[in-house]
């Protein structure tokens, strides 16, 4: 944890030594889960790649048993925690993926202000469409 705490899930601890001397850093966020629970849901968020773009967030929901412990791929937009993490574009993709909506629908379900939505829209030609009457969608949905 660095002393401004403002950087905390953008650099490792320590000194610039430890980001500057990587190749690729990952910041792992665990969600609070009961006492009680023998699940832990994890948040993978790809901050540095000197060899290649930066990776999509990821999520896995780790299940811990008497004989073994089973990791699963879960959507990282399902938990709101970890989709605040995420840029607006991301949140925009998630929530879009179930139908086109109204910009206003949008920001309120990312909560993002709507001029936010439309600027990211039109910034992001490849992936969201603006549609008549201001709808806006996705381009392709992939699985």
């Amino acid at each position: 944890m660095t002393k401004s705490g403002d950087d905390n899930d953008r650099r490792p601890f320590g000194s610039a030594f430890w980001h500057n001397g990587s190749r690729s850093t990952w910041y792992v966020h665990p969600i609070e889960q009961s006492a009680d629970d023998n699940t832990l849901r994890l948040g993978f968020f790809n901050r540095k790649a000197n060899l290649g773009k930066l990776h999509s967030p990821v999520s896995y929901l780790v299940t811990f048993g008497d004989e073994q412990t089973e990791f699963r791929r879960v959507d990282i937009a399902d938990n709101s925690e970890l989709a605040s993490k995420l840029s607006v574009q991301q949140r925009m993709y998630h929530a879009l993926r179930r139908g086109s909506m109204e910009v206003e629908e949008i920001a309120s379900a990312i909560e993002a202000k709507p001029e936010t939505v439309e600027r990211t829209a039109r910034r992001y030609p490849r992936r969201f469409i603006v549609l008549t009457g201001g709808r806006i969608g996705l381009k392709e949905v992939s699985a």
